[in-house]
């Protein structure tokens, strides 16, 4: 299990350097702080359902990259919720 979370926390680091966003700039886009996002890409903490859309949608990745525990019903309604926020 620690394999799986390790490999998926690691690649979230990846993906935001991939993208060229700074902690600070990732934080600012999902309302937290660089400490909070850093405490993820670094396995102290697990984002919840809305908080793994969020960074998902901020790195233009699919919400079960950041988190693959979140049904689908529940992915599609989310999903439609923060395109129309935006």
């Amino acid at each position: 299990m620690a394999e799986v979370k390790d490999k998926r926390v690691r690649t979230l680091r990846e993906w935001r350097l991939e993208r060229g966003l700074t902690l600070e700039q990732l934080a600012e886009a999902v309302g937290l702080t660089k400490g909070s996002v850093g405490d993820y890409e670094k396995g102290r903490r697990e984002p919840g359902m809305n908080m793994a859309y969020k960074l998902a949608y901020a790195l233009s990745i699919e919400p079960s990259q950041v988190a693959d525990w979140i049904p689908e019903w529940y992915s599609d309604a989310l999903e439609r919720d923060l395109k129309a926020q935006k």
